[in-house]
């Protein structure tokens, strides 16, 4: 697992920003989380999940068979808006990627998807993008949503 450097860090109040924890040796370097699957990731995933489309073409996020939703995607969504953390830049990624219907901050190209019980259940499908990753299977999807509201259903390989 990857961190950006302001991972763990704490939040200057005053100055409404995050105070960076790792600061890297080589001038020129970034860290970054690595919250985006690339291409070969994407190659890994669907060739273990064995997530092939009919035509053998591998589906990724930029796909027209998944449909854009909006939605929050943590419990805590309203309660975090009410305390603030919509609004503020510290949190506006994390606030994105886990309550993004509450914070009003969808978009109409967003690349948030759900399961749908359509005919994209009889056969496994594998999409990945920056924020979510979801394997779409015979029963149940199994979702990787976020880091804030992270679940995994195992049984969903099987």
């Amino acid at each position: 697992m990857h961190y950006d450097g302001y991972a763990f860090g704490k939040v200057d109040n005053h100055r409404k920003i995050r105070l960076a924890t790792m600061i890297p040796k080589k001038s020129g370097v970034e860290l970054r989380d690595n919250m985006k699957f690339t291409p070969t990731d994407i190659k890994k995933l669907n060739r273990f999940g064995g997530c092939l489309k009919e035509d053998n073409q591998i589906l990724d996020s930029t796909s027209d068979d998944h449909e854009n939703l909006c939605e929050d995607k943590a419990r805590h969504c309203e309660l975090s808006k009410q305390r603030g953390l919509c609004a503020m830049a510290a949190y506006r990624a994390i606030m994105k990627t886990s309550c993004m219907k509450t914070c009003d901050l969808c978009q109409k190209d967003s690349h948030s998807y759900h399961r749908t019980n359509d005919a994209r259940s009889t056969r496994r499908v594998a999409s990945a993008n920056r924020t979510s990753m979801e394997i779409y299977g015979k029963k149940d999807a199994l979702r990787l949503a976020g880091f804030v509201d992270f679940r995994i259903n195992l049984m969903t390989l099987s």
